[in-house]
């Protein structure tokens, strides 16, 4: 049984709320229960403590004409409970780095469709290092970069205290980088396509704060991350990813995207199905187990995800604080049923986002395509708030 709304196409697979939402000419349609499977059994939101009135006022928002969202999932405990796909634009990085040109167009989203993660890649590359690390694969984080550069001479070379790993997992380097709130020809990051020697091109930049003391985002951090971890293991990243991290989660597709030098996109490139990125937040929110087995040390979990800096930046924030940064992390807090919570995140350009919230066994996945935009990242802390606000119990 469908409706079709005049609405964009859209999909909401959720067994709580199909009936509500078949008997009320409402915002969302082809409402099934969603399909269990090994990894992913299913559950009614209303079993995990979610009210459907309240959750249908987030779908509204989800399902907003202007709102360019293409996919929402919601875990508790393991269980999948709401699975929502539509349709909309979308620039994927496969396609000329997703430069939005005349071929750009309309997609299709659904279980099965690969989507961009851009910045949630970042977050995959510090899953990465904790597990090289734990093989020896990795450099500790207080080894000094240049340490493993030594071709590379910057005028600070010899400055107190030295660059760490620690420093670029943390994005603390102390660099002259710029690149958030920048556009396509002035961010420091758009070279990083196509640049032969990127550990130069990141490390021979002046030093305008010492290591550990300020945050700047810096997606060639990331890129010298990943290609130290290729160097010391001798595979590319997207062969690490494949067998150190996705082939133990089950995942069997996805897609690296590469720069002009046939190198992985460390900071931007991974593309994924949406249930498959609920997998790696739920690998998150176990402290690295997953099925009973420890894919990623709980330590490292536990230092990834902590505070380890508080940035100046509030756009992502669900309190209208200043969000914090681990080791490729953010983090915050947020009021779940009158009480205060703290969530960590995976965010990429565009509206995607992987927000967790460990003390309570919650995962969510947004993903979206207004790539470039800040406003699709506010409208998701609105969705993300009325989510929250439809648990009205935390047992």
């Amino acid at each position: 049984m469908l409706i079709k709304p005049d609405r964009p196409r859209s999909r909401c697979i959720n067994s709580l709320l199909a009936a509500l939402l078949l008997q009320s000419a409402g915002a969302l349609a082809d409402c099934v229960t969603p399909p269990a499977n090994a990894d992913w059994p299913t559950a009614p939101a209303g079993q995990h403590g979610f009210t459907a009135a309240q959750l249908q006022v987030a779908l509204n928002t989800f399902n907003e004409p202007d709102t360019n969202l293409h996919a929402l999932l919601i875990e508790r405990d393991g269980e999948l409970l709401l699975e929502c796909y539509r349709s909309g634009k979308d620039t994927p990085i496969t396609r000329r780095y997703g430069l939005p040109l005349p071929s750009t167009g309309s997609s299709e989203f659904d279980a099965d469709e690969l989507h961009d993660q851009r910045s949630i890649s970042k977050s995959v590359v510090s899953l990465l290092y904790g597990i090289a690390l734990a093989e020896q694969q990795a450099p500790p984080l207080d080894r000094p970069v240049l340490k493993d550069y030594p071709s590379i001479t910057p005028v600070w070379q010899h400055s107190e205290p030295p660059l760490t790993y620690r420093h670029l997992l943390g994005m603390t380097a102390g660099l002259d980088w710029q690149e958030l709130g920048h556009g396509l020809f002035s961010s420091d990051e758009t070279p990083l396509y196509w640049r032969h020697d990127l550990a130069a091109y990141v490390l021979e930049r002046d030093r305008v704060a010492s290591p550990g003391t300020r945050f700047t985002y810096n997606g060639g951090a990331t890129a010298l991350l990943a290609a130290t971890l290729e160097q010391r293991s001798q595979q590319t990243l997207t062969a690490l990813a494949a067998d150190r991290l996705f082939a133990p989660l089950g995942i069997t597709r996805f897609e690296w995207a590469e720069d002009a030098r046939n190198r992985s996109l460390a900071f931007s490139g991974l593309r994924l199905r949406p249930r498959d990125l609920l997998k790696i937040g739920r690998l998150v929110n176990q402290r690295g187990q997953w099925h009973g087995q420890q894919l990623v040390s709980a330590d490292w979990i536990d230092k990834i995800t902590a505070a380890q800096i508080t940035t100046d930046i509030d756009l992502f924030s669900l309190d209208g604080k200043s969000v914090q940064y681990g080791y490729q992390w953010w983090s915050g807090t947020v009021q779940v049923a009158g009480r205060e919570h703290r969530w960590v995140a995976a965010i990429g350009n565009g509206g995607q986002r992987l927000l967790l919230i460990p003390a309570l066994q919650l995962g969510l996945v947004l993903q979206g395509g207004d790539y470039g935009s800040a406003e699709i990242q506010r409208r998701e802390n609105q969705l993300v708030l009325q989510l929250l606000a439809a648990m009205t119990r935390q047992d």
